[in-house]
């Protein structure tokens, strides 16, 4: 927006081709947290002032849906909408397994390891 601006722009204005991002996704989009979600904790205002764009608009999500020309029911909309599908445990998030993996050695390091160990034999 500031490049478009500085190139003379007298309004930017920002159309975003998908409805907002309300709700994170356990399904395997790359946001599984809400507090990273710009829409979710910001009005369209603020997210004008941060972007310094002169109005920032949304698809609907009717209008996403339609341009499909499939039913809504087709989709997953959880991530819009809060309706999630299928249950989910919260707990079990993306990072689960990098978790894991930190309280876990790996062969080679429980080796590397070992070899410093003194030897009394």
């Amino acid at each position: 927006m500031n490049n478009l601006k500085e190139a003379g722009a007298k309004e930017v204005h920002m159309r975003v081709s998908c409805p907002p991002h309300m709700n994170p996704c356990f399904y395997g989009i790359d946001f599984p947290d809400r507090k990273k979600l710009m829409a979710a904790n910001h009005s369209i205002e603020e997210i004008c002032d941060y972007l310094n764009a002169d109005s920032v608009a949304y698809l609907s999500q009717e209008g996403m849906v339609k341009a499909t020309g499939l039913p809504r029911e087709n989709f997953c909309m959880a991530c819009y909408d809060g309706n999630y599908p299928v249950p989910f445990d919260p707990a079990l998030d993306k990072h689960i397994m990098e978790q894991r993996r930190a309280r876990v050695e790996s062969i080679g390091e429980a080796l590397a390891k070992d070899e410093l160990q003194p030897r009394l034999l």
